[in-house]
């Protein structure tokens, strides 16, 4: 009841339209559950995210939701490959609050894992923003080379630092900058794209 005198109140100053409500959850699987959360300024539409980590012979699938821009919609799916198998992928579908019982979960499309003649730098560094680089064979759409390093919150802050080939999708979504998502936030000191080089300038 507060939260939505207050949407009205501020609906009233602001003249924003309505105040956007979003479930917010992180959880294993294809599915999660959680409370509702009126989103903050500049969040404009409900977010779920399904997000694949593969190093086989393993592969681990999470679903999160929350609040966000409707600026990273359209960006499409993000991948991610880090060399020895090891490799994220990640879509979004945007919704709004009244359509919350009816959305459909994101897809995430088939792996392409042909060598496309491009490599990079790839490596996995955890409790730490430095890791030691071996070349990565890009595959698919992986055009770009990826270096991340900073610091990842979910309960507890933990230093990362992560290098590999990736798709134009997930430049893209790295030059929106760090947020919050579904109660994980990253703080990154270093974010940078650069286009992949042909193995046969090697």
């Amino acid at each position: 009841m507060w939260s939505l005198l207050g949407c009205f109140l501020l609906g009233t100053f602001l003249a924003t339209g309505t105040c956007l409500q979003c479930e917010v959850c992180y959880g294993g699987g294809n599915n999660c559950t959680g409370e509702m959360k009126t989103c903050g300024a500049g969040q404009d539409t409900c977010i779920i995210s399904l997000t694949e980590y593969s190093q086989p012979p393993v592969i681990i699938t999470s679903v999160a939701k929350d609040c966000g821009s409707s600026s990273f919609c359209k960006i499409g799916a993000e991948e991610i490959n880090f060399g020895s198998g090891m490799q994220v992928r990640s879509n979004i579908v945007c919704y709004k609050e009244n359509q919350s019982g009816t959305v459909s979960l994101p897809v995430l499309p088939p792996p392409d894992t042909k060598p496309n003649g491009l490599q990079c730098p790839g490596c996995v560094g955890m409790f730490s923003t430095k890791c030691n680089a071996k070349p990565v064979a890009c595959i698919g759409e992986e055009t770009k080379c990826i270096n991340i390093a900073g610091s990842v919150t979910v309960v507890q802050t933990m230093d990362v630092s992560l290098k590999g080939c990736a798709n134009e999708a997930s430049c893209t979504m790295l030059k929106l900058g760090p947020r919050t998502f579904a109660g994980i936030s990253t703080d990154l000191a270093t974010a940078e794209c650069s286009a992949a080089v042909s193995t046969k300038a090697r």
